[in-house]
């Protein structure tokens, strides 16, 4: 009886069990490395991260299908008490520019008529931080916005490349 008080009074010490999280991409992208590295001590727990689209992340944790969601807030909803809320990151939105580009000298200064007659690679025109390039170049983005693409890592590769520059969630620039 003694062994197996003590059996179960370790096991209840030490985490273990199958945790699903649903995060956004650039999150899971970012987190993934130090999460797997700091749950490799317990054996006995397992962690899934589902790149889930915002719009389902909600729905699947009401329906138990996952256990915690990493969410961005750009429209906040109201409360719902069935969950707790938990705020965990303040993200900034980072110009992007590629090694060799003029407007990587941080003694530059940078102006907005500058930015508006730069090649812009962005996030599609219905993501919510989309809207802060959109604000930032004005009637040009028509014209500036040459490339469009939906994944911030697809975004943040062709800039590197030299393609053009990119309004990015500080969180895409992220590496382990």
């Amino acid at each position: 009886v003694q062994a197996a008080e003590a059996d179960i009074a370790a096991r209840a010490a030490t985490p273990a069990g199958h945790v699903v999280l649903a995060a956004f991409p650039s999150a899971a992208v970012a987190f993934a490395p130090a999460v797997t590295r700091q749950l490799g001590a317990y054996p006995d727990l397992s962690l899934v991260i589902r790149q889930v689209p915002a719009d389902c992340r909600l729905n699947q944790l009401r329906s138990g299908e996952v256990d915690i969601v990493l969410s961005v807030d750009w429209n906040p909803t109201p409360p719902d008490d069935a969950f707790t809320r938990t705020h965990l990151y303040r993200d900034a939105l980072v110009l992007a520019v590629p090694p060799a580009h003029r407007l990587a000298d941080p003694a530059r200064p940078l102006d907005a008529a500058t930015l508006r007659t730069q090649t812009w690679i962005a996030l599609p025109a219905d993501d919510p931080s989309r809207r802060a390039l959109d604000r930032l170049i004005g009637d040009d983005r028509a014209n500036a916005i040459r490339w469009e693409f939906e994944g911030l890592a697809t975004i943040v590769a062709l800039v590197a490349d030299g393609a053009g520059i990119a309004l990015v969630p500080h969180i895409a620039l992220l590496r382990d």
